[in-house]
């Protein structure tokens, strides 16, 4: 109804309003409104993202170096301040945006165009685009980690960038129990794409390739890491393990804080040390569940 409504505001020209009759899913919907496009560039905004009045302007000019196929642009969580958990999440958006997508993209490596915010170069996307809608994994078709496959059919012959200038935001889920879902459809798009991001990311830069693998194996191995770490604390009697590991989490956590609030005045970054234990403690296990049902495609959030 929104849609049609600023259809209807605006005239088919500016904003059309297309409806496939029935819930396909966000691959179909996406692929219809490339079809229909005639410009160069093509922007993705999901519906509860907001962009900030210059953020456009900032993200196409990437687009003058002819290798871009893709852009991602900065997205912040929106409603940040309603408790604990969209704390957390801040400044994990943080982290995620503005160290690891600034790393990537000075390789012109970035793993993933998140469905926030993030562009692509009409040329890049067409060729691939009946692959990308109607991919399959293990017998199963694809259907949600839309965004980070997309990047990975571009990634393959195109850099793909981060810009940092180009902000938006997002509203992230304030329950556990939505929290917790999400991030396992998450996990089992980390993983598939992952999978196949590791088959050609060996071409790109020699400092990409060895991050993108040992960012790949480390959380794989990390339920191995922390069960081994709980059986010797509790078998051995020796509980120095769990407090060792513990406070090298906390530390790690600390330090990627403190860059933050330095870097990009932060202003939630004390919560990345206690985001690092709640991941470790909880949400590690969510690995393994997800790599048993990778292939129960169901959003999970609906």
């Amino acid at each position: 109804e929104e849609m049609q409504r600023a259809s209807k505001f605006f005239g088919e020209k500016l904003v059309k309003a297309v409806t496939l009759g029935v819930n396909k899913g966000k691959r179909e919907a996406m692929s219809e409104g490339i079809y229909l496009t005639k410009n160069e560039i093509i922007v993705f905004v999901d519906s509860d993202s907001f962009l900030e009045k210059n953020a456009l302007k900032q993200l196409v000019h990437h687009f003058v170096h002819e290798k871009v196929g893709a852009v991602s642009g900065n997205t912040k969580v929106a409603n940040r301040k309603t408790n604990i958990l969209t704390k957390m999440q801040s400044i994990r958006y943080a982290v995620s945006y503005d160290i690891f997508k600034v790393c990537e993209s000075h390789f012109g490596a970035v793993t993933c165009c998140p469905g926030c915010f993030s562009a692509y170069r009409r040329e890049a996307i067409l060729p691939i685009l009946p692959n990308w809608r109607n991919q399959m994994f293990m017998g199963t078709r694809s259907t949600f980690g839309d965004d980070r496959s997309l990047t990975n059919f571009v990634l393959r012959n195109w850099d793909v960038e981060y810009c940092q200038s180009a902000k938006a935001e997002t509203i992230v889920p304030d329950k556990y129990s939505k929290f917790l879902k999400q991030q396992l459809r998450w996990k089992k798009s980390w993983i598939r794409e992952g999978s196949v991001a590791a088959s050609f990311i060996w071409k790109k830069h020699p400092i990409a390739s060895l991050s993108f693998y040992t960012n790949l194996i480390l959380p794989t191995l990390g339920p191995i890491v922390v069960g081994t770490v709980i059986y010797r604390s509790i078998f051995e009697l020796n509980f120095n393990y769990l407090f060792a590991f513990i406070f090298g989490v906390t530390v790690l956590g600390l330090l990627f804080g403190v860059f933050l609030s330095l870097m990009q005045r932060e202003k939630y970054w004390y919560y990345m040390p206690l985001f690092s234990i709640f991941y470790t403690i909880f949400m590690i296990w969510q690995m393994p569940y997800a790599i048993i049902r990778i292939n129960d495609t169901r959003w999970g959030t609906r």
